[in-house]
This record gives structure tokens, C-alpha cells and sequence, in this order.
């Protein structure tokens, strides 16, 4: 199976980075999934959900990171989240 290359990072460090099936994030627009070779998009994550989490699930593992305010940016196989609390 495909794999999406996905990074996690705030200011001050990388908080994740290695790949996955699918990553689940709540947007201001809704829920998004994106898996491997997803089209070009950037969104910005949605701030007033204060337990949101973004879900990603690899090989039968799931992992849950807590963002708050940032946007996220996929491009070429690559997911890029930004917490810019």
C-alpha cells in the first residue's frame, strides 16, 4: 500500500515525522482525510475545537496529536502541519 509522507511541527521543534495510511483533521470547513497521493490542498485547522485531534493510522497503529490553531499543507505526497498555537 502507498504511503503518505507526513511532519508535525510547531516553532520550536518536529514534533512527527514518518508516514501513514491516512491522516484524519478537523478544518474550519470539516473533517478531511487524506492518504496517499492526495491533490494539492492547503486548510486551516480548526481552532475553536479545543479537544481536536489529528489521527493518523499506519499499519493497524493509530496516534492522536492535539493541535489547536495551525494549517496544514499537502503537496507531492507530503502532509505538512504547522501548530502555530
Amino acid at each position: 500500500m502507498n504511503k503518505l509522507n507526513v511532519v508535525i511541527r510547531n516553532i520550536e521543534k518536529k514534533i512527527y515525522d514518518g508516514q501513514a495510511d491516512i491522516v484524519i483533521m478537523k478544518t474550519i470547513d470539516g473533517d478531511i482525510g487524506i492518504m496517499a497521493h492526495h491533490i494539492a490542498v492547503v486548510t486551516v485547522l480548526d481552532g475553536k475545537c479545543k479537544k481536536c485531534n489529528i489521527k493518523i493510522k499506519s499499519g493497524g497503529h493509530e496516534m492522536d496529536f492535539k493541535i489547536e490553531n495551525g494549517v496544514a499543507k499537502v503537496e507531492s505526497n507530503e502532509l505538512l502541519i504547522l501548530d502555530i498555537k
